[in-house]
């Protein structure tokens, strides 16, 4: 498995450097079933935590963030973070749902407002993982494709049950990729795969400068005293040039 993500992570090509990911994970009855043991839903936890480790490793600029879908609905658990500390107990807490029900659409939509935000010289991603047999949608799903085609963001999915249109659909209009975990290392190998980072395209990714700052240390010599008054030692201000976008440190030593 370590070999093959090398492999991909040597492809050549300029690759995304910060990602926007949100996570929409199915918690109704479908992933309580047993075909991955112990069940779909602790095999997900399992491998999220791996997942999670592994993402903010090779993306420490990214930010990462997810939700779950039950009963025809989606909750957010955990916003966009870049600390992974953020998600690990969050998703301990997980259970499974009674309903049968999830709506793809429904989930989509709010994470399109989610992401809605993001820089554009950042990427958008939504990953989906579902065991559901079906989606229960309240409208038409074209027009959400259509909405996640406007705001460029990239939806894939992983499902552990079966082959569904309607999700190999969303990912080929999107630029996503579509998965069918047919077993346990299947699984765990199509979800790491999610955590390098992907290949830069103008469709969905912008070029553009990116305003930062380099932080420089000022001795002040004049009017000690005087300064001892107004900044503590060692203190920092930040001043930001609007021209320029230069971060400024002046730091009092007495």
């Amino acid at each position: 498995l370590k070999k093959e993500i090398d492999k991909n992570l040597s492809i050549k090509g300029k690759r995304t450097v910060i990602r926007n990911l949100y996570l929409l994970i199915d918690v109704s009855a479908s992933m309580k079933v047993k075909d991955i043991k112990p069940s779909r839903l602790v095999c997900t936890i399992e491998f999220l935590q791996s997942f999670l480790e592994d993402f903010y490793d090779k993306n420490p600029l990214s930010t990462l963030g997810f939700g779950i879908m039950k009963d025809s609905k989606f909750y957010q658990v955990s916003d966009l973070s870049q600390h992974s500390k953020v998600h690990f107990s969050k998703l301990n807490e997980l259970k499974e749902n009674d309903t049968q029900e999830i709506s793809i659409q429904n989930s989509l939509e709010i994470a399109i407002d989610l992401l809605r935000d993001s820089p554009l010289y950042s990427s958008k991603e939504v990953l989906v993982i579902s065991g559901a047999n079906a989606t229960c949608d309240p409208g038409d799903i074209a027009e959400t494709i259509e909405r996640l085609r406007a705001q460029k963001i990239k939806v894939s999915f992983i499902t552990l049950s079966c082959k569904l249109f309607v999700c190999k659909k969303i990912a080929e209009e999107t630029g996503g990729s579509y998965d069918l975990a047919s077993s346990k290392d299947k699984y765990r190998e199509i979800l790491l795969k999610h955590s390098n980072p992907i290949e830069i395209t103008t469709e969905y990714i912008q070029s553009t400068l990116i305003p930062i700052g380099f932080p420089q240390e000022v001795i002040i010599y004049e009017n000690v005293k005087e300064s001892k008054n107004i900044f503590n030692s060692n203190a920092a201000v930040m001043i930001r040039n609007l021209a320029i976008s230069i971060m400024f440190v002046l730091v009092v030593k007495v």
